[in-house]
């Protein structure tokens, strides 16, 4: 009669290496962080105010007499507001290295064009004119001045290296109508609002964060929000003026 060892030691041993595949595949699973995608829209539902109307007082034969604004661009079917910047605070740093933009600031018809932006620390800022007048882009980030530069017609690039995170506030010293900001950011964890009003932040892990909300007429807002673990998570935030 042949024994029933063998198979049993065999089985038992296919046993032992099943649980501990489950069991490292359980630790695995839980040292394996979970991401979600924080998606939703800012709203508006109060008054639009005017368009900000801005006499011109230099170059006027090119820029015009005045320099109209509209200072709230809204959807009219959702509501949704563009050109608003959210960010979410209080993630712990990725180790994920920033991507490095390019990031076009462009004097075109007496404006700033984009008005609003957001970019990654360490990109650098590109500073060109196509207007045949002399324009000058004038930079603060923090109070203090981060760049003052005369921007001549269809110069070259004026480069200049965004090292430090916060809101860059840009001014033309010969046209005051000029304006433009933009936000640099330390983290990937930010978004610009589309003409709907809708923003997504992707890779964002379980926890309570901060988000912020940046809009140049409607101010600022924050509030807590707590991110789960899910692939997928709607918030929609109404501003008040």
């Amino acid at each position: 009669m042949r024994t029933r060892l063998p198979h049993i030691a065999i089985a038992l041993c296919l046993l032992s290496n099943i649980a501990y595949l489950n069991v490292a595949m359980a630790k695995e699973s839980q040292a394996r962080p979970t991401f979600t995608t924080v998606e939703g829209r800012i709203l508006f539902r109060g008054t639009i105010p005017p368009d900000k109307k801005l006499a011109v007082t230099r170059d006027a034969q090119y820029c015009g007499p005045s320099i109209q604004e509209p200072l709230v661009v809204r959807d009219a079917i959702s509501h949704g507001v563009q050109d608003v910047i959210v960010s979410i605070e209080g993630v712990e740093k990725s180790r994920v290295t920033l991507p490095k933009q390019a990031v076009k600031l462009a004097n075109y018809e007496c404006r700033f064009i984009p008005r609003v932006q957001a970019a990654y620390s360490g990109s650098s800022l590109q500073i060109t004119s196509v207007d045949p007048v002399l324009h000058n882009t004038h930079i603060h980030q923090n109070g203090k001045t981060f760049l003052n530069v005369a921007v001549p017609p269809n110069n070259r690039a004026i480069s200049k290296r965004l090292a430090r995170p916060g809101i860059l506030d840009i001014r033309c010293d010969a046209h005051k109508f000029m304006e433009a900001w933009v936000h640099v950011f330390t983290h990937p964890f930010f978004s610009q609002t589309d003409k709907s009003g809708s923003f997504k932040i992707s890779g964002v892990p379980p926890g309570t964060y901060q988000l912020n909300i940046w809009h140049q007429y409607l101010g600022v807002q924050s509030q807590t929000i707590h991110v789960t673990e899910t692939d997928q998570q709607t918030i929609d935030i109404e501003l008040k003026k």
